[in-house]
């Protein structure tokens, strides 16, 4: 299985970006793919991600498997990738019925946000 290393220096309390059980020195962790979790799975229900900007990369580019479930929940992170949530928003609209609640008041939802859809029957 192919890994990366991220630091694993950042503390879970103060940093919203990457966190760890281990305090210091880096982390190897383990890439997974949708593609590779859906041989895992037989009834695709819900599709939770905070993967801090990689959900722009799941939904544009293997839409295919994100389709398969009945429910999405995730964050996203406009103001770190640059992509506006709306790119988001267009590609499951054909599937899904999204809402874009806001995380917390002093943050734009436009910038750092859920997701929450629910596939259209």
């Amino acid at each position: 299985m192919e890994t990366i290393k991220v630091p694993c220096n950042t503390s879970p309390y103060r940093s919203s970006i990457f966190s760890t059980l281990r305090t210091n020195g880096e982390c190897e962790v383990p890439i997974v793919t949708l593609s590779e979790v859906m041989k895992q799975i037989t009834e695709p229900y819900l599709l939770k991600m905070d993967c801090e900007g990689c959900e722009f990369d799941v939904i544009l580019n293997d839409y295919e498997h994100v389709k398969m479930f009945e429910k999405l929940l995730m964050e996203h992170h406009a103001k770190f990738t640059g992509i506006e949530y709306t790119k988001l928003t267009d590609k499951l609209s054909s599937d899904f019925h999204c809402e874009l609640p806001s995380l917390a008041p002093w943050v734009s939802k436009e910038e750092l946000g859920l997701l929450w859809c629910d596939k259209i029957k």
